[in-house]
């Protein structure tokens, strides 16, 4: 996490505890009992045709009756770990791989259950205007921007969504919704609020897919940011090329990495379990090289008496842009690189000043109103 972010909490999760109460009664039950299986204000919902609620979640019990009294406790012993998302964050005692001992026919229906819990019910008319609903992802995601800002906490780099100017809250485009703890592999958790949280396009759809962030490639348990909680979030750290000047100008001056100075080893584990989810040092080193001198020529373009007031600038700008890197995407990043600059060398800054090509101005006062008018002006 880049930033730690507060729960905004949702009637959604009601969701969650029909899909409790089913598992706790189907492990004890050989019959499709849905009046016993359900809370009878969702059995409308289970009954309607027009979805697919019923057929998902017989087919989950198709597969329940077929277990045996150990693999029925393994079952809810899974359940139980899978709604515990902050702990599996930060406690490696707490097992993840229940599902090992359980057939591969009710591990399908139980994925196909999570999705579709997920994907369909959980947008249903009937169920979002439960009275004791009453709430829809779209809602909740503005109030989560409200209470959070709009700028994704696992990268800063976006927008969580690009927003439409329209008055009508239901027509606005909302965020996916990230399951930060895969619903392939913890498909019990698929609907659990504690493991859904709003995402930009690129985290979700570009770096993370599906990965795990408390599991690597090897297999291996890792330690992993819970986003909901504040305790530690991910750093990094702009590294100029200063061996090689010529850097500045073939755009290869700035490196990024982790920032682990003075981390305990468990915070380290978990910012680089955040940086191998989401590809923050290559993304962001990226986007600094390509646009840092974009980022400064602003500046240059106001003038400046001498180096020492330039840099005085920068350190007002580092200041001012951390002070919105929850409002304004990429803000964050240019304070980073505004501190550094301020406690650079004064050669250094010459050096990257000189490459800065002035921005194109038109020639004379009659080529600005040629230009303006061409835009539709008439002056």
């Amino acid at each position: 996490m880049l930033f730690p972010v507060q729960q905004v909490n949702t009637n959604l999760s009601y969701l969650n505890s029909v899909l409790k109460h089913f598992l706790c009664k189907a492990v004890r039950s050989n019959r499709y009992l849905k009046d016993k299986f359900f809370p009878a204000d969702f059995i409308p919902i289970h009954n309607d045709s027009r979805n697919a609620v019923e057929t998902n979640f017989r087919a989950a019990f198709t597969e329940i009756k077929k277990l045996n009294h150990r693999q029925k406790v393994l079952l809810l012993k899974a359940y139980r770990n899978q709604q515990k998302i902050q702990g599996l964050c930060s406690d490696k005692s707490i097992a993840m791989d229940e599902f090992s001992g359980l057939p591969d026919g009710l591990i399908k229906a139980i994925r196909a259950l999570g999705s579709y819990l997920y994907s369909s019910t959980l947008n249903l008319a009937p169920l979002v205007s439960l009275p004791q609903v009453n709430d829809t992802l779209a809602k909740h995601f503005q109030r989560f921007v409200t209470v959070n800002g709009k700028v994704c906490c696992f990268c800063g780099i976006n927008d969580y969504e690009e927003q439409l100017a329209v008055a009508d809250s239901t027509k606005q485009w909302r965020a996916a919704y990230d399951h930060y703890l895969p619903k392939k592999l913890y498909p019990l958790a698929a609907v659990n609020f504690n493991n859904l949280i709003p995402i930009c396009f690129q985290c979700n759809s570009k770096a993370k897919l599906a990965l795990d962030p408390c599991l690597c490639k090897s297999k291996i348990r890792r330690l992993a940011f819970y986003p909901y909680v504040n305790n530690g979030n991910g750093r990094v750290k702009f590294s100029p090329n200063l061996t090689n000047i010529g850097a500045i100008v073939n755009g290869e001056f700035w490196s990024v990495s982790l920032d682990t100075s003075g981390l305990n080893n468990d915070t380290k584990e978990k910012q680089s379990s955040w940086n191998r989810v989401f590809k923050i040092t290559s993304r962001v080193e990226k986007r600094l090289n390509d646009e840092y001198k974009n980022w400064i020529k602003p500046e240059l373009d106001k003038g400046y008496q001498n180096t020492a007031t330039l840099k005085r600038g920068f350190q007002t700008l580092a200041v001012t842009h951390v002070q919105t890197k929850h409002q304004i995407r990429g803000s964050f990043y240019k304070g980073l690189l505004f501190a550094n600059l301020a406690q650079m060398t004064d050669d250094v800054i010459d050096a990257i000043c000189e490459s800065i090509a002035p921005i194109s101005t038109p020639a004379t006062h009659q080529d600005a109103i040629d230009e303006l008018n061409d835009l539709g002006f008439n002056f």
